[in-house]
């Protein structure tokens, strides 16, 4: 797999690795937005049968730029399980009852524990030191290991998904009414994204707004940027979802497609956080070092 570590020497990875998702990503979003609407109707509704189920391939991006096994284990099962409906509902003789309510568990969960992974670091503590590992198969300062590291932080997001993917096993087919304005209904699948990603946003604007607490005013231009773009995607990427139109697959691959890559930009966003917060590890490593070789000196 590749890796993206957060030294300078290796950041350039992940700019290459930013650059193809752009470009791929925009291509995708013109075939669906503009190309293959051109197309006659039957072509469409056979074309966009086989493409919902391509577009869940873009989990990969996501997957290899999330930090830490708990998120890179959500986005492998929320892929997974849209492959699995998606293949059922396009006649694929694939085993299996209810993949669409599995498919909705873990898209409404990554979902929910996205938007807790921008829960702010200063308000969080390691369990019970910062260096201990549930997991660990990498270096302590790779963005991408598959490590495990025991905090609050992580334990709030894991209790947080964890109810979430319960509420909608034991409500999915009920579907209960959580909010109604006029004719709009609003469901619990409904209410638990759109308040993820205001909670996004707050903990997001905290990132930024809190002058260099959280992040220093050299990776903050960057960060904003992925905060910006995976915000976008994502209110795009759900309003596409609820759009009304004859060409379901087409919008359903668009919202694939867009959620993948709001999840990316996120990851990519939090990767600068990780800078800071490792290169103020190093810091403090190295006064303590001056320190103790002080004292031996005098």
């Amino acid at each position: 797999m590749t890796k993206i570590f957060i030294n300078k020497s290796n950041i350039i990875h992940a700019y290459t690795l930013d650059i193809i998702v752009f470009i791929v990503t925009v291509s995708v979003l013109f075939f669906l937005n503009y190309s293959i609407l051109q197309w006659k109707d039957n072509q469409i509704d056979s074309v966009s049968k086989n493409v919902v189920i391509l577009t869940n391939f873009w989990a990969i991006f996501p997957i290899i730029v999330a930090n830490g096994i708990w998120m890179k284990s959500l986005l492998v099962a929320s892929m997974l399980t849209s492959f699995w409906a998606h293949m059922q509902w396009s006649g694929v003789l694939i085993p299996g009852e209810e993949p669409g309510k599995w498919d909705n568990i873990f898209a409404t969960t990554i979902i929910v524990a996205y938007a807790f992974t921008w829960w702010p670091d200063r308000w969080s503590i390691f369990l019970p030191k910062n260096k201990h590992c549930l997991f660990f198969t990498g270096r302590s300062n790779d963005t991408t290991t598959f490590n495990c590291k025991l905090s609050t932080k992580l334990l709030l997001n894991i209790v947080l998904s964890t109810i979430t993917a319960i509420f909608i096993y034991i409500y999915y087919d009920e579907s209960p009414t959580i909010i109604k304005i006029n004719n709009m209904k609003m469901t619990l699948q409904d209410v638990l994204p759109i308040f993820s990603i205001f909670a996004a946003i707050v903990f997001g604007l905290i990132y930024i707004c809190d002058d260099e607490k959280h992040i220093g005013n050299k990776n903050k231009p960057y960060f904003i940027v992925f905060f910006i773009l995976g915000t976008a995607s994502g209110i795009y990427g759900y309003m596409s979802k609820r759009m009304n139109s004859k060409y379901e697959n087409v919008l359903h691959s668009q919202w694939h497609v867009l959620m993948f890559t709001s999840a990316y930009c996120f990851s990519r966003a939090s990767s600068y956080i990780q800078i800071e917060i490792n290169q103020s590890q190093n810091q403090t490593r190295k006064k303590r070092k001056m320190y103790n070789n002080y004292r031996l000196n005098y």
